[in-house]
């Protein structure tokens, strides 16, 4: 617990990637909507896909992975 005390904006971006990722794999629509698409940035101004991307992964090993790096 002394790393949730030392780090807490870490470790709030940490849980909301995890609670995001696993909300996004059970709705394939959120999913879809929060990847990056270079045509909805450019052509429809979609730009908080820029940061949302980064919150999603693509399936468990991703998460898991990128969780533990």
């Amino acid at each position: 617990m002394d790393y949730i005390n030392e780090t807490p904006v870490a470790s709030l971006i940490f849980i909301f990637t995890i609670v995001t990722s696993i909300y996004a794999f059970n709705d394939n629509g959120l999913f879809g909507k929060f990847m990056l698409h270079p045509y909805s940035i450019s052509r429809r101004r979609n730009l908080y896909t820029l940061i949302t991307s980064g919150l999603i992964h693509a399936d468990w090993m991703h998460l898991i992975f990128n969780m533990m790096t």
